[in-house]
């Protein structure tokens, strides 16, 4: 694999992006950049995002074919503004953006996709200070687990 001198990439560490993030991780100290690290970090965040986009288009089918009534809605809507605009891959991104923001029962049905069916249904943090949760003191460095899909199917 390459390596690259810093000189090679102008920009490098002006952006605050991911990839700009990635590439300052792998420099090392005698100027180069090592691309093997950075190509694995890229692959790694491209497979993540279609595996989540994957997952989450399976389920909002499952729901569309169990729920008639939100598929003939989400149809009745994709027909008025999508097919009634005359969108296809001519359009222009203009034109595609402002159907897709005229389509808010496409929104709703995605949210709640999301909410129902989430990718992440945990995550865990460090508390940076103290925390009282109902009655139970939670000392600053503590680990606690919180449950997304519980919050988000709480009434």
């Amino acid at each position: 694999m390459e390596r690259l001198e810093r000189t090679q990439i102008p920009n490098i560490g002006k952006g605050k992006d991911a990839l700009d993030t990635i590439i300052l991780a792998n420099y090392e100290k005698d100027g180069h950049i090592e691309m093997e690290p950075c190509l694995d970090e890229l692959v790694t965040i491209y497979e993540a995002g279609t595996a989540t986009t994957a997952s989450t288009l399976a389920f909002l089918l499952n729901e569309l074919v169990r729920n008639t009534e939100v598929q003939a809605t989400l149809m009745k809507e994709v027909d008025e503004i999508w097919v009634g605009r005359g969108i296809s891959q001519d359009s222009s991104n203009d034109e595609i953006i402002a159907a897709l923001k005229d389509m808010v029962y496409l929104d709703a049905v995605i949210n709640e996709i999301l909410r129902h069916r989430g990718v992440v249904v945990a995550g865990a943090r460090e508390l940076q200070q103290e925390l009282e949760v109902l009655g139970y003191n939670l000392p600053k460095g503590s680990i606690v687990a919180v449950s997304q899909q519980a919050l988000q199917h709480h009434p």
